[in-house]
């Protein structure tokens, strides 16, 4: 009776906090002067419910994409130059006189 009560206090008074410890992200609020913790959800639920088809199966796939990607260094890497386009000609004609090629 009184979690419902404390929900809807948080709510409407929009003090509701995410924090994070080691494998759970909680949604707190402080009122009343205590926390209360409205919600413990994993990380790995957290990341299976926002990832796309693409993106690694498991949380710690990801992390570990992620680091190995910084760990490149970007100014060892070749870059393309870019390519210079012929300068553009006009069109010439020539005029065939007298039926002479």
């Amino acid at each position: 009776m009184i979690l419902p009560m404390l929900m809807n206090m948080a709510l409407s008074a929009g003090t509701l906090l995410l924090e994070e410890d080691g494998d759970n992200v909680k949604l707190v609020t402080r009122k009343l002067g205590a926390v209360v913790i409205l919600a413990k959800i994993p990380k790995e639920a957290v990341y299976q419910m926002s990832r796309t088809p693409d993106m690694p199966a498991t949380l710690q796939e990801a992390v570990a994409a992620v680091s190995e990607s910084q760990e490149k260094v970007l100014a060892d890497e070749p870059v393309p130059l870019p390519v210079q386009r012929p300068a553009r000609q006009r069109p010439s004609l020539s005029v065939v006189q007298g039926g002479r090629a």
